[in-house]
């Protein structure tokens, strides 16, 4: 017979099981519990919030050795810059959906995907500092 005082899936056991897997993956987790909750917190969620922490400082560091070299020359084109640095890259992506990493020579899908979502932070700084115009565009048609 079935423990239904167990969580199945972490074999943690407690009184008071309520359904939640779509939130956490498993079939059954706790109510009412601070330490289930946190022993919950730290399993599932801390770990999902580590791993995107990880990536958003993997972002950071390549923004910082790219701003190293090129400034802040990407705002000269504001957010048709962007977007156009968002196209190219969803471009790549699309071309390249079903290659193997091998069969890429310059770039993987994750760099890609990190590049992206540099560039959609890029368009948010734009958009935060009111500094989308052209300003390229604006010079060339005086």
């Amino acid at each position: 017979m079935e423990n239904l005082n167990k969580c199945y899936t972490c074999g943690y056991n407690k009184e008071n099981l309520i359904h939640i897997e779509p939130i956490t993956g498993h079939p059954f987790t706790f109510k009412n519990d601070s330490t289930a909750m946190s022993y919950l917190l730290e399993s599932e969620i801390g770990k999902e919030i580590e791993g995107f922490k990880s990536i958003c400082q993997e972002m950071i560091n390549l923004k910082s050795r790219k701003a190293a070299v090129y400034s802040n020359t990407w705002r000269v084109f504001g957010i048709n810059g962007t977007f156009a640095e968002i196209g190219r890259k969803f471009s790549r992506i699309w071309i390249n959906r079903y290659k193997e990493p091998k069969d890429i020579d310059f770039e993987t899908l994750r760099d890609s995907l990190i590049d992206l979502a540099v560039y959609s932070i890029m368009t948010i700084q734009l958009l935060d500092d009111k500094d989308t115009e052209d300003k390229i565009f604006n010079i060339l048609t005086k």
